[in-house]
């Protein structure tokens, strides 16, 4: 079926409605709505990629970590700086079904719910288990410019990034367990795009699913089972 450019609109912009009425942390608009009808999920890194349209209407790549190792370089078009990494959306890294907007060093790692629960047991254990995102400032590791002289203040600064980033691959190793897991779960096609999945994910109870990818996301933290983790957080919270 041959679906005209006005007629597309029309769907994306009926879809973030519905998006926002099923999910109170979503905030974006029909352009969004139709990046994530033109994005897929690459079955090798388990990143989104394909054409999407920027704020201005330019139309852009957004390519997958298969392509090019893009989270150091940033997303120059035409000699203009677009992002600091070529990344407009992506998945949470906790629950895998919602998608957000990236692209920035500050830019969150998780949708809004997965984030309160992750923090809730980061403040618990006084530690930043799970990293909120890739700048250090955002994870609590930060150095004074008065201490940037002092070699032990920097060596210690330095031991922090180093943790952080190893923490980072963690969460990210359970990103791509998590989004391998929905794609077969919600049974998502090679060629469909990701919108796909996070409809078909509004199609259950969406509070359960994010909470069972938190359980699983603890699990592979603390080197638990799942039950393990569930019963842990629910002794500690009641929920």
């Amino acid at each position: 079926m041959d679906i005209r450019d006005s007629d597309l609109e029309g769907l994306c912009r009926k879809a973030a409605e519905d998006y926002r009425r099923v999910d109170e942390s979503y905030h974006g608009d029909s352009r969004d709505c139709r990046n994530l009808s033109s994005l897929k999920l690459c079955r090798k890194c388990f990143e989104l990629y394909g054409p999407i349209q920027l704020e201005d209407r330019q139309m852009v790549e957004q390519t997958c970590f298969c392509d090019i190792p893009k989270s150091e370089e940033p997303w120059v078009v035409d000699g203009r700086f677009v992002k600091d990494f070529n990344q407009e959306y992506e998945l949470c890294y906790c629950c895998g079904v919602a998608a957000m907007t990236s692209g920035s060093r500050y830019s969150s790692f998780y949708c809004e719910e997965c984030k309160q629960r992750i923090r809730k047991v980061n403040e618990l254990v006084r530690r930043c288990l799970m990293p909120y995102g890739r700048h250090s400032i955002m994870n609590g590791v930060s150095i004074k410019g008065e201490s940037a002289e002092d070699s032990k203040a920097v060596a210690a600064f330095a031991a922090g990034v180093n943790e952080m980033n190893d923490r980072i691959d963690v969460v990210r190793t359970h990103r791509a367990r998590i989004a391998r897991k929905q794609a077969e779960r919600f049974q998502l096609g090679l060629d469909e795009p990701i919108i796909a999945l996070i409809l078909r994910s509004h199609g259950v109870d969406l509070n359960e699913l994010k909470r069972e990818a938190f359980f699983e996301l603890i699990a592979l933290v603390f080197g638990r089972t799942t039950d393990e983790a569930r019963r842990f957080y629910e002794e500690v919270y009641g929920q």
